[in-house]
């Protein structure tokens, strides 16, 4: 079962800090990508998450989303309806600028909160700056981040579970490692699930507050992850989690709603990566790294250059390829 089906089988049994599980942390993971502006925004005032999803259906937000029964599913589940939301952001900034960046944080105890960074939603504007971590020490998103990290330490008490999904997932290990000790002390864990690694120029993993929450990651890719495997991704691989996607397409395995969860309610792990995508991707990180700092910033603009040209806003409307004219251009 996929964690819809997860959280309907599951709904009798309120979620505490006693027994949250991994297949937990991958439903709240997904809340970070539903759009909340217009029922939560800042710290100061909680919202209970079924009562949020009943405004979404009033208003007819849910019919933009095409997992409409995971949010039924939510609403109607004593493990997940009666955890609360707040301090939902979603900031989207021109091409130009190239900054997409969404994040909730959840109430699970008094004192346990789970923030959840959202990966890229599918404009050209949130892929332009995923193609920013192969050069930038810093691209726009990761500084939000780590603010947000911070104000939440702030307004909150208690302990922080920290997660995210593919760039959402490369957020939270950014402001995990960069945020004050006295912060770090206060996280629980950090969940990385399919997320994109970092510029090796930048020594994120040399970093003393790496070393400090090194034991804390968690990272779980699916078992013929792409994005998961891209640039420098965690050294230490014992942190690494391997869960089956349901998924013949190696990009749609990317896709949280394809990993499966065993009728114990379980990720269904697997013991290793497929060694092919492995050998493929680390060609890929080669190819890539083999290029200097000036040469991934070039490619990454002529890309996006390409697309803006065209009056190209969204992933869903390139046609399998850019045109062969605009790629003989880069040399």
């Amino acid at each position: 079962m996929n964690i819809t089906e997860y959280v309907k089988k599951f709904s009798e049994t309120p979620l505490t800090h006693l027994n949250i599980r991994q297949a937990d942390i991958l439903v709240l993971t997904v809340l970070s990508y539903i759009d909340f502006s217009m029922v939560s925004s800042g710290f100061e005032k909680c919202i209970k998450l079924s009562d949020a999803i009943n405004q979404l259906f009033a208003f007819g937000i849910h019919e933009k989303y095409r997992n409409v029964e995971f949010l039924r599913n939510l609403r109607n589940s004593k493990r997940f309806s009666d955890l609360y939301l707040c301090g939902y952001r979603n900031e989207f900034d021109s091409l130009s600028n190239a900054t997409q960046f969404s994040v909730v944080t959840i109430r699970i105890t008094e004192f346990l909160w789970f923030i959840s960074y959202s990966g890229t939603d599918g404009t050209v504007v949130g892929w332009k700056e995923d193609f920013q971590f192969s050069y930038l020490p810093q691209t726009p998103a990761q500084e939000k981040a780590l603010q947000y990290l911070q104000t939440a330490s702030e307004k909150l008490k208690g302990n922080f579970i920290i997660s995210g999904h593919s760039k959402g997932g490369n957020l939270a290990a950014y402001a995990s490692i960069l945020v004050e000790r006295t912060v770090q002390e206060r996280i629980n864990a950090v969940y990385c699930n399919d997320a994109p690694g970092f510029n090796p120029h930048i020594n994120i993993f040399e970093q003393d507050g790496y070393q400090r929450i090194a034991t804390k990651f968690s990272c779980i890719v699916p078992q013929d992850s792409i994005i998961g495997q891209l640039l420098q991704t965690f050294p230490q691989y014992d942190c690494w989690n391997v869960i089956y996607s349901n998924s013949p397409d190696m990009i749609l395995q990317h896709d949280i709603f394809s990993w499966e969860i065993d009728e114990e309610g379980n990720p269904c792990w697997l013991s290793k990566m497929n060694s092919s995508t492995r050998t493929v991707m680390k060609e890929i990180n080669h190819a890539i790294l083999s290029l200097s700092i000036r040469e991934r910033k070039e490619l990454t603009n002529f890309i996006f250059d390409c697309l803006e040209e065209k009056n190209i806003r969204h992933l869903k409307a390139i046609k399998y390829y850019l045109p062969l004219k605009y790629l003989m251009r880069f040399k």
